[in-house]
């Protein structure tokens, strides 16, 4: 059980403090429930003033439940960590607006490693949230395609699992981020829901048992309508990439390090009234796809992907990059690391597609932006490969020349360094 200190309730205040994982989630769950259904308040506190750091596994299924209870016609005050750095997470990770929206407004951060959480209702609502996902994760790993389908894959196949199963009124909160852990490049996401848990959506008499069943091949309440695979294939990528795998529901709890380490476990004293999915997979595996993704014994080859949806022409065999459309800015290197590392995706996902660069609209790129993304590209790539695989549309005199100037330096560098 976690510790008392960790979250207590006092009246109509909940109070958190210290780190926030996962696991202290049911407590949580519970402290709503003494307050608004045993005490009858109507309007609480939710204090994280001593509360550092809090991770994303806690605050989306807090989430969840707090948008419940405002449906319910329950008002929530939000106090912000003490600490800058918390304080500013709430804001950019959009947790403060998602629990309050008329007193914080939505957040408008656009980091390359680190997406804001993001409620959806709607196919519309979820489809755009996991393009969000794959736009932040082409700019901040280096992948092959099917590495980007086996992810695209897992995180549509858990967010669409909300809709059609959880019968959640408010739909579900969706947050992901790319995280480096013991020198390894990790994709995290996590959904959650207050739906109607995993027990009676696979119609079981036993908690845990439903979770264990959950995460087996072809699973469902029905087989004529869903295939099953959703859980499992999330679950197998995640643990066969030695990441991790996390699943609450109800009273029980799954969490799976690696494909040999699965661990039920059952909270009697706190439920937590829906579904939570914290799904982490690591990206150096090449073969991910046809390890994880094999139902009745055949490799499931995703279709339609986000890089055909986005950057394939219409009329040709090419990508179209609209670097108006990518960049939010043009002033940096920083500003151009995530716009290489997406070039580069494209470039390995069809090795035979050549990829126009349309700066329409750009009239001013810095040095320094031009020698990150095309520079480096030019010396990685070489002047014929380059020449032959990259084309520049739309490009204002002036932005040509930095990009000229940018990869001559590059250029007479690497000559230099050779000889």
């Amino acid at each position: 059980m976690p510790s008392p200190r960790t979250v207590r309730w006092d009246n109509n205040e909940l109070k958190l403090n210290g780190a926030l994982t996962s696991i202290d989630i049911f407590e949580f769950s519970k402290g709503l429930d003494v307050i608004v259904e045993k005490r009858g308040y109507r309007d609480v506190i939710l204090d994280f003033s001593r509360s550092y750091p809090v991770r994303e596994s806690f605050m989306v299924p807090a989430i969840s439940l707090v948008r419940d209870y405002r449906r319910k016609g329950v008002t929530f005050e939000l106090l912000l960590p003490n600490a800058a750095s918390g304080k500013n997470i709430f804001h950019n990770a959009n947790w403060a607006h998602l629990i309050d929206d008329l007193e914080h407004a939505s957040s408008t951060f656009e980091g390359e490693s680190h997406l804001p959480a993001s409620a959806y209702t709607t196919p519309e609502e979820q489809t755009s949230a996991v393009d969000r996902v794959m736009s932040m994760i082409l700019k901040a790993v280096p992948l092959n395609r099917k590495q980007l389908l086996a992810l695209e894959w897992s995180v549509s196949e858990i967010s669409d699992n909300v809709l059609n199963h959880s019968q959640s009124p408010m739909g579900g909160v969706i947050q992901a981020s790319t995280i480096t852990v013991d020198d390894r490049q990790m994709v995290e996401f996590v959904v959650a829901d207050t739906g109607i848990g995993i027990q009676q959506s696979l119609g079981e008499s036993k908690d845990i048992r439903a979770l264990e069943r959950a995460i087996q091949e072809g699973v469902t309440r029905d087989p004529t309508t869903n295939q099953g695979n959703g859980l499992y294939g999330t679950f197998r990528v995640a643990t066969l990439s030695n990441g991790l795998f996390e699943l609450h529901s109800g009273h029980a709890s799954l969490i799976a390090r690696g494909a040999h380490d699965v661990r039920p476990s059952r909270r009697p004293w706190a439920l937590f009234p829906g579904t939570v999915i914290v799904c982490r997979i690591a990206c150096d595996d090449e073969k991910l796809i046809e390890n994880a993704l094999m139902f009745k014994g055949k490799v499931h080859q995703p279709g339609f992907d986000y890089i055909e949806k986005r950057y394939e022409a219409e009329k040709a065999d090419e990508f179209v990059f609209r670097m108006v459309q990518e960049c939010q800015s043009f002033s940096s290197r920083e500003a151009g690391i995530g716009a290489r590392i997406l070039i580069e995706n494209l470039l390995r996902a069809e090795p035979l597609y050549p990829l126009v660069v349309d700066f329409e609209d750009i009239g001013i790129v810095s040095s320094s932006f031009a020698d990150e993304v095309f520079g480096r590209l030019f010396v990685a790539l070489g002047p014929m490969a380059f020449m032959s695989r990259i084309n520049f549309r739309h490009v204002d005199s002036s932005v040509r020349a930095v990009l000229d100037r940018a990869i001559s330096q590059r250029m007479s560098h690497a000559i230099s360094e050779r000889s």
